[in-house]
């Protein structure tokens, strides 16, 4: 007797156990594994950078013109970008590359408007001959589904319409196009999503098919969002402020999306203008360059590592003060002086021994460290990252400065994510630059040059090591099988 309840209670147990592989994996459920302090290693984006000589340069990569849906033309946008301080611009017109500055081409074509967009007027000026010494990026925004942004290549969505389907098959194509040298980026993520009243990221905007759109039904955002990092190593960054703060939820989603995929899979963080009108000097991209490298060609080149390797950071007025008024002359501004008021990390101190991460920063008031969730893990200037019970999978820094009398926001900086987990020499962190001397097993060879590592097999798309989902069908369906076959032994010995 005891031998049958035995049996039973195995067979039981299994079937359980089954179910509960099954559902795991196929839920998605990002399980934790226990990790030993010692184990832990910090992925450092900044691990190259020596802070007390690199160069600092602001950048804004995301300017509409009258070749799309803005309303200046290019000169007056470098003008007016370069006298409040910025050294780097990117035009990123609806897919229409507006460079090189001075393209007589489309000028001849583009002088009377309306221009692709519809406005009257030319963007490329006859006269532009006044740069300003700002470093001219390429690019565009890629527009036909979720827009995308495109760094350093000519590819334009309108001339491969046929080819695309959505936005796989468009990252896919764009990915491939000149010897693989474009870098894309994820524009504003709250026009396309929200968050419901049971706090989960749900779809708000996904327009149907004749819009050019097609809505992944069985896709959540945040899966959608974590199988187009995996399946596309030149996807950097997601923009996490856009113009003043208007979808004030991207930092939230952000933390949900990097949830599970960490540290194997980094996505930077971004604070762009979207320039259409008025929007000038709100965000900025502070890129970490070797001083006096801002002009061509060293320029892009030193401005695309800093890109790809996520030493920058992103800093942002959104929801705080207006950086106009803080330019007034009469309270002692002057154009340019709204930097004075943002944020800066003069230096990050890492001990690898201790786990400590520490920051000498300044012009700031407050400092918090974000982890898996949106999860706060700490407060200050110090945190440590083998000890603190919070983190998991990253850690990053956000620093603010707030009015002393009243609390108000003035203005945000962003660091980029410290990546914190046993060490993996595949993770993307080492993508672009190759694993670090402090590296457990350091072969000092990475790819530097971008050109491997994309997963183009077709829909599903993985996600890296298996984050999310650790549990497996097949074990599942084992368990599962045992534990009823085992119930069908007994039910028969008994007949």
């Amino acid at each position: 007797m005891k031998r049958k309840i035995l049996l039973v209670v195995i067979a039981f147990s299994m079937v359980i156990s089954g179910a509960f592989f099954i559902s795991d994996a196929t839920t998605n459920r990002a399980v934790a594994t226990t990790v030993l302090p010692s184990e832990l290693f910090l992925f450092n984006p900044y691990r190259d950078i020596d802070f007390a000589t690199i160069g600092r340069y602001r950048a804004s990569l995301h300017n509409h013109t009258f070749n799309s849906d803005g309303f200046s033309s290019m000169q007056r946008s470098i003008t007016r970008n370069a006298g409040i301080g910025f050294n780097i611009l990117a035009f990123a017109d609806h897919d229409f590359v507006s460079y090189p500055w001075d393209n007589r081409d489309v000028l001849a074509g583009n002088i009377i408007g309306p221009g692709p967009g519809g406005r009257d007027g030319h963007a490329f000026d006859v006269d532009m001959t006044n740069c300003h010494g700002l470093l001219a990026v390429q690019g565009n925004e890629l527009s036909w589904f979720h827009h995308i942004g495109s760094y350093f290549t000519d590819f334009e969505a309108g001339t491969h319409g046929s080819d695309i389907t959505d936005e796989f098959s468009l990252l896919k194509q764009a990915s491939a196009h000149a010897d693989k040298a474009g870098r894309f980026t994820i524009k504003h993520p709250g026009r396309y999503t929200s968050w419901d009243a049971n706090e989960q990221l749900v779809w708000s905007d996904r327009p149907t098919a004749a819009q050019r759109w097609v809505t992944f039904t069985d896709m959540t955002p945040t899966e959608w969002y974590q199988n187009i990092f995996a399946s596309f190593s030149r996807v950097l960054a997601i923009e996490v402020f856009n113009q003043n703060d208007r979808y004030a939820n991207d930092r939230r989603t952000y933390d949900q999306i990097m949830t599970g995929i960490m540290p194997a899979r980094p996505v930077w963080l971004m604070a762009n203008d979207d320039n259409h009108s008025n929007h000038y000097g709100v965000n900025v991209n502070v890129m970490l360059m070797p001083a006096g490298s801002v002009s061509e060609p060293e320029g892009i080149d030193e401005f695309r590592k800093s890109f790809e390797r996520g030493a920058f950071f992103a800093k942002s007025f959104g929801g705080g003060a207006i950086p106009e008024n803080l330019e007034i002359p009469e309270f002692g501004g002057q154009l340019g002086s709204r930097w004075n008021y943002v944020p800066v990390v003069e230096d990050i101190i890492i001990d690898e021994i201790t786990g400590n991460i520490e920051l000498r920063a300044s012009q700031h008031t407050h400092i918090e460290w974000i982890t898996e969730g949106g999860v706060v893990a700490g407060a200050g200037n110090r945190i440590n990252f083998r000890t603190n019970p919070l983190i998991r999978g990253y850690v990053r820094g956000v620093l603010t400065n707030r009015c002393r009398v009243d609390g108000t926001l003035i203005a945000t900086t962003l660091m980029q994510p410290f990546g914190v987990g046993p060490y993996d020499a595949d993770s993307w962190f080492f993508y672009f630059t190759g694993q670090p001397s402090n590296a457990p097993s350091n072969n000092g060879n990475g790819n530097n040059n971008g050109n491997n590592g994309d997963n183009n097999n077709g829909y599903p798309y993985p996600i890296p090591n298996g984050r999310c989902g650790s549990g497996s069908v097949t074990a599942g369906v084992v368990f599962f099988g045992l534990g009823v076959l085992g119930f069908v032994m007994f039910a028969v010995k008994k007949d």
